[in-house]
């Protein structure tokens, strides 16, 4: 407007705490500590018998731990948490769900 005052300069605005990325193979990393705690688990517990129940077991454990590092990934990539430790944390819940589901897959399924 002609005769207003002239507007005062923009200040620069703080920069916002950017959050790092979490690489996915980090997500992965942190729900294959919970695979091979599972690993140890059928060694020391499971007895699957012959050589198609160790390679289904390893299958359901591959299985969780790849459905495990998704929600893993979302939450670390939100919250900008890349240390194992938390990953792992954040997969625990997601691994021994998905876990116990395909434990009971295998007797329904196998027996």
């Amino acid at each position: 407007m002609p005769g207003a005052p002239p507007y005062p300069a923009a200040e620069a605005l703080p920069p916002t705490g950017l959050r790092p990325a979490v690489p996915y193979s980090r997500a992965l990393a942190g729900a294959a500590v919970w695979a091979v705690v599972a690993l140890l688990l059928v060694v020391l517990f499971g007895r699957p018998g012959n050589a198609v129940g160790w390679v289904i077991q390893l299958l359901w454990i591959a299985i969780c731990t790849a459905g495990a590092s998704w929600p893993t990934h979302q939450v670390a990539r939100k919250r900008g948490w890349s240390e194992l430790w938390r990953l792992a944390l954040i997969a625990f819940p997601a691994f021994w769900f998905l876990r116990a589901l395909t434990s009971i897959l295998t007797v329904l399924l196998l027996t």
